[in-house]
């Protein structure tokens, strides 16, 4: 018997709002690390590999453009986008750059080198806290340049970025996380634009829906960064208590 992690309702909560939308939601416990509820839409009936008659809907799960056979929680992997901004704050505050009083004009863009680089709105004069509210670009434009893109990749690492995060299901990918060393290895040069993309969740930077539901939960825990797991108990024995 395998006794497993997930709130069946809210499961089915989250099942309804995909319906007829690609995506990925996980929810999870921050003091455990278990998953609650865990989808990626579109799914699928995997009894249906067990019935020859159900050929027709196999061969249509094969071949659909939407890649129903992907689990997109946890082996697909995206840009973060603005989420990361949490993660860039926490670098400034503990290399002590900034402090919460902080503030930096937003006009609606800033120029980058010779790119002018936008925001999605006009803010004004914003501290952190006021700049982490209105997801401000322009403010973490400012705060990646002044952090610099190597404190940026040492702080996407230890919040386990481009690593898995050991959650007991198969074919978990790593992400990705872009440094300056990676880059010339390529040969290829790192700017400050680069800088810019990576402070607000873009560029090269790739993650998967589990990895960021971690993050979260290592916010609300106060720091502590949790194996996610769905599985409590298998043939009666206790596996993740």
């Amino acid at each position: 018997d395998l006794y497993v992690t997930i709130d069946i309702e809210i499961q089915k909560s989250i099942e309804d709002a995909f319906s007829g939308r690609k995506g990925a939601a996980v929810v999870m416990d921050v003091a455990t690390g278990e998953v609650i509820a865990l989808v990626s839409s579109p799914g699928f009936f995997p009894g249906a590999f067990l019935d020859t008659d159900d050929a027709a809907y196999v061969k249509n799960l094969l071949t659909n453009p939407d890649t129903p056979l992907i689990n997109r929680a946890i082996s697909g992997h995206y840009p973060l986008g603005s989420v990361f901004k949490v993660i860039l704050s926490i670098a400034a505050l503990e290399k002590r750059m900034i402090t919460p009083d902080k503030r930096y004009f937003c006009p609606g863009e800033m120029l980058v080198g010779a790119k002018e680089f936008k925001c999605w709105s006009t803010h004004d004069s914003q501290d952190l806290i006021e700049a982490i509210t209105h997801s401000c670009n322009v403010y973490f434009y400012h705060l990646a340049l002044l952090l610099g893109p190597d404190a940026l990749t040492e702080y996407a690492l230890k919040f386990g970025f481009g690593r898995p995060t050991g959650i007991d299901l198969s074919q978990e990918v790593s992400g990705y996380v872009p440094s300056v060393l990676s880059r010339r290895m390529k040969l290829r040069n790192w700017y400050e634009g680069d800088t810019a993309n990576f402070g607000i969740g873009q560029g090269d930077l790739l993650v998967s829906p589990v990895q960021a539901a971690r993050l979260m939960a290592a916010i609300a825990n106060g720091g502590k960064l949790l194996r996610p797991y769905l599985v409590r108990k298998l043939s009666g024995q206790e596996v993740n208590p």
